[in-house]
């Protein structure tokens, strides 16, 4: 419990950082991370917010950490202006990402690799970061390494 200010009021928390969940109960147990990348999809040529290094600790599992980490990362991608989200995740993980409003991708994706380009191994999703913003029908080729 916080000690009362000099006002006789306890001071206000601040706001849970979106990168690390600090101010969530179990801040320092979870993170995620984006960056802008630019993909080609089919015919269009976009810039997405590319999710990654989503991490919960295992034993804080299903407590609300992962929902809150990507959600607070591509809160902040869509007030820097981006309208897309983009991620690759283990098959096993893809329920989680559904259950969060990111959709499967329709094909695999190309992605650049120190020696060339090369087919994701991993399922690719996407996300709708705007309301009016939809994901392009199409191949999906992104212009750098994976996030």
């Amino acid at each position: 419990m916080r000690a009362p200010s000099a006002h006789g009021r306890r001071p206000s928390r601040p706001a849970p950082d979106p990168r690390t969940a600090k101010g969530h109960p179990s801040a320092g147990c979870a993170a995620s991370g984006w960056v802008a990348v630019t993909a080609s999809v089919g015919d269009a040529t976009l810039r997405a917010a590319g999710l990654g290094g989503v991490v919960v600790a295992h034993e804080l599992r299903g407590r609300g950490l992962a929902p809150f980490v990507v959600n607070a990362a591509m809160g902040d991608a869509h007030g820097r202006g981006l309208r897309l989200g983009l991620l690759f995740c283990r098959p096993d993980r893809v329920s989680v990402y559904r259950r969060l409003g990111w959709t499967p991708l329709a094909s695999a994706v190309a992605v650049e690799q120190p020696g060339g380009t090369v087919t994701m191994p991993l399922p690719g999703m996407a996300k709708a970061l705007h309301d009016t913003a939809r994901w392009p029908s199409g191949p999906v080729r992104l212009h750098s390494l994976p996030m």
